[in-house]
């Protein structure tokens, strides 16, 4: 499969979208807007469009720029930096789970919400990688919760990993112990109420996601 390598370039992110320009050995398109937030969201398009555009060439069709900017700028997908306003408050509900993409989105959060106290929820479904994400947890000044409780519906039931070890793991790294949260909706009602504005990161497990999203919902 022939694909088109390109590239983005004047990448920024705001609270509402990506920008970037695309730019491939034989065309530009500029300020494309993606409703995705973060750098790497913007390599994923990309790559999508290079993919269709390789395809097209081999089946002789053209791709009209018009429809692949609509596409970009209405895509969702739930549990991917998931943001909602509640009052004063803006929630923030991601999926990352390894170190990689936790340093991502930290890194995403921190330019988009330059000097602003962000809240951190964490909730791992394993203490596998609990030392390199602690690690990169010391460049970031997160007001750190950990999740202590279970998730999932009537029939399946899971609980989050052991948040007492994983306090534990916070020491070792000279970090204050975060405080452990034992109730989710709590939480979520007792943030987005008061008159100063607050930033709420949820992330860590799909298991929390799955948790957070429909509780959101109700909430807005």
């Amino acid at each position: 499969l022939w694909l088109v390598d390109g590239k983005a370039e004047k990448c920024t992110l705001s609270e509402a979208a990506t920008s970037f320009d695309r730019v491939t050995p034989t065309s530009v398109w500029p300020d494309l807007r993606l409703s995705l937030i973060g750098r790497s969201q913007a390599e994923n398009a990309l790559l999508a469009m290079d993919v269709v555009e390789g395809i097209a060439e081999r089946a002789s069709w053209s791709v009209d720029e018009s429809t692949v900017r609509a596409a970009l700028a209405r895509v969702t997908l739930p549990g991917r930096y998931s943001r909602y306003h509640i009052h004063q408050t803006t929630v923030i509900v991601d999926g990352a789970h390894n170190p990689q993409k936790l340093e991502q989105l930290f890194e995403t959060v921190r330019e988009i919400y330059p000097g602003k106290t962000v809240e951190l929820l964490l909730g791992m479904a394993s203490l596998d990688h609990a030392e390199a994400v602690t690690e990169k947890l010391k460049d970031t000044s997160f007001q750190v919760s950990l999740a202590n409780f279970e998730v999932g519906d009537t029939y399946t039931r899971y609980h989050l990993a052991d948040s007492e070890a994983f306090q534990r793991c916070f020491k070792q790294q000279g970090l204050l112990i975060p405080p452990l949260v034992d109730d989710l909706s709590a939480l979520l009602m007792e943030r987005t109420q008061g008159p100063s504005p607050k930033i709420l990161l949820i992330c860590g497990s799909f298991y929390l996601v799955s948790a957070a999203l429909p509780i959101l919902d109700q909430m807005c």
